[in-house]
C-alpha cells in the first residue's frame, strides 16, 4: 500500500499501467466508505458474508484488482515491457481502436518474445517466460519453425516488423510469411484463451469519464 500512496510505481512501470494501482486504491476506498456508511446499522446486518451482498462484491472487485496490481505492478513485469516495446516500435498505432488494430497485438507480442527469446532461455524463472508458458508453452519452437522457413530467424527487427506489421495479413499484398505468421497469431490466442484476454484487456484498458462512472450499477448498500 505504501507503494500505491507514493507512487513509486512509476519509476518502473510503463504508464499504461498506472490506473491499475489507482483502481485498487478507489476500491479500497469504496469498502472503507461502505463500512462507514453500514456502521449505524450494524446490528441489523446478518453477520454471515453470503447474507451481506454489498460487502461481498465490494471485496470480490479488489480482490480481482489487487491481483491485477500484484501481477502486473509489484512483479517481474512483462506487461510493462511489452508495451515500452510497442512504444519504440509502434509508435503511430493506435492499438484497440478497431478490430484490425486489436489483432496487431497478438502478432507484435509474438515479435516481442522472439526478440527476447534469448531471455527467457536464460531466466526460466522470470516473469516473461512464466507468461509465455502460460499463454502457450511451443510458443518459441513454432515461431522459430515459422521463422527458419522463411530465413528470417535472423532478421532485424525492423524486417520482422516490415514482414509481418506493416506488409502483413491485413496489408493490401500481404507476404507469404505473414500469412504463416498469422498461424502461430491464432495458437496464441486459443491456446489459453482466458489468460490471454486477460493480458489484453489491461493493455486496451481505457479510463472512464465521469459519466461513465455515473453510469456504473449500483452495490447492495447492505
Amino acid at each position: 500500500m505504501r507503494m500505491l500512496i507514493d507512487r513509486s510505481y512509476e519509476n518502473d512501470v510503463h504508464s499504461k499501467l498506472w490506473y491499475l494501482p489507482k483502481e485498487l486504491l478507489e476500491r479500497f476506498d469504496d469498502i472503507c466508505q461502505y463500512l462507514q456508511d453500514l456502521l449505524p446499522k450494524i446490528l441489523r446486518v446478518h453477520p454471515k458474508l453470503e447474507h451481506n451482498p454489498g460487502l461481498v462484491q465490494r471485496l470480490e472487485k479488489f480482490h480481482e484488482v489487487y491481483q491485477r496490481v500484484q501481477q502486473w505492478i509489484v512483479n517481474d513485469n512483462p506487461m510493462s515491457d511489452f508495451c515500452y516495446f510497442l512504444d519504440q516500435n509502434l509508435p503511430d498505432v493506435n492499438l484497440g481502436a478497431s478490430v484490425e488494430k486489436c489483432l496487431l497485438i497478438p502478432r507484435a507480442f509474438l515479435i516481442f518474445v522472439w526478440t527476447q527469446r534469448h531471455r527467457i532461455a536464460s531466466q526460466q524463472h522470470s516473469g516473461l517466460a512464466k507468461l509465455v508458458h502460460d499463454l502457450h508453452p511451443e510458443m518459441l519452437v513454432h515461431l522459430s519453425t515459422v521463422l527458419t522457413s522463411a530465413n528470417l530467424d535472423d532478421a532485424s527487427l525492423k524486417d520482422l516488423i516490415d514482414e509481418i506489421i506493416t506488409n502483413g495479413i491485413d496489408s493490401a499484398e500481404p507476404t507469404n510469411i505473414s500469412k504463416t505468421f498469422e498461424v502461430v497469431s491464432m495458437q496464441l490466442q486459443r491456446t489459453n484463451a482466458t489468460v490471454w484476454n486477460a493480458f489484453v484487456s489491461v493493455i486496451l484498458h481505457e479510463d472512464e469519464d465521469a459519466a461513465e462512472k455515473m453510469a456504473r450499477p449500483r452495490l447492495p448498500s447492505v
